[in-house]
């Protein structure tokens, strides 16, 4: 296709693309069109278009009783000229979650409002947090346990905190008593100090088995 303004340029195509990210299926949805017009059937082109007016359609921050009309004219569009892909052999059937969720399209925005308020684009950021950073912390050998680990111990400081933050911020009249906020020093006073002076100096026996099972 030739280059234009505001649109990505797949030079090599986009087919042997191993995996796409969200900017990229949105390009992809700009020139998919105009790819297949002219070298498939008709019935294809109409699929097509009536599944990328659906996404679009899908993406207004606003609707009315007409734009709803639209998304489900387009859905139904789609549906009626989709089996060319089972007889063409592309596919045995549309047991897809993707395509499942979008007969809910109409009654979810309905009920919850337009799908500005709620996307995936949460999950792509937990996938960050839980996953990128996860790894990171580990050694790269034997990776899951140890992303489980650093999970959890995340977790249980994030619990803490709030914990400290809910009860040095209550009110007076709050059934919670206020709680000074517990400082931890960034250096040990005392480094390198065996397990068992620490045992025996600060009170604190079977800690070795404690730091054993963290």
């Amino acid at each position: 296709m030739p280059l234009a303004s505001g649109v990505c340029h797949f030079k090599n195509g986009f087919s042997i693309l191993s995996q796409i990210s969200g900017s990229e299926r949105k390009n992809i949805a700009k020139i998919l069109l105009g790819c297949l017009v002219g070298v498939l059937p008709l019935e294809v082109i109409q699929a097509v278009t009536a599944l990328l007016d659906f996404i679009y359609l899908s993406q207004y921050t606003a609707h009315d009783s007409i734009t709803i009309g639209y998304l489900e004219d387009a859905l139904a569009c789609f549906h009626e000229h989709k089996e060319f892909f089972k007889t063409a052999g592309v596919r045995d059937n549309f047991n897809i979650p993707k395509f499942y969720s979008m007969l809910h399209y109409v009654e979810a925005i309905c009920l919850f409002g337009t799908t500005d308020n709620y996307n995936t684009e949460m999950f792509e950021r937990l996938h960050i947090d839980f996953a990128k950073e996860g790894w990171q912390a580990s050694n790269r050998q034997d990776e899951f346990p140890q992303m489980i680990h650093w999970l959890s111990r995340r977790e249980k400081i994030s619990a803490f905190q709030k914990h400290l933050n809910t009860t040095s911020s209550s009110s007076p009249s709050s059934p919670l008593p206020r709680k000074p906020l517990i400082s931890i020093a960034k250096h040990p006073t005392h480094p390198n100090c065996k397990i068992s002076t620490i045992e025996k100096t600060h009170l604190a026996p079977f800690s070795h088995f404690i730091l054993r099972s963290c």
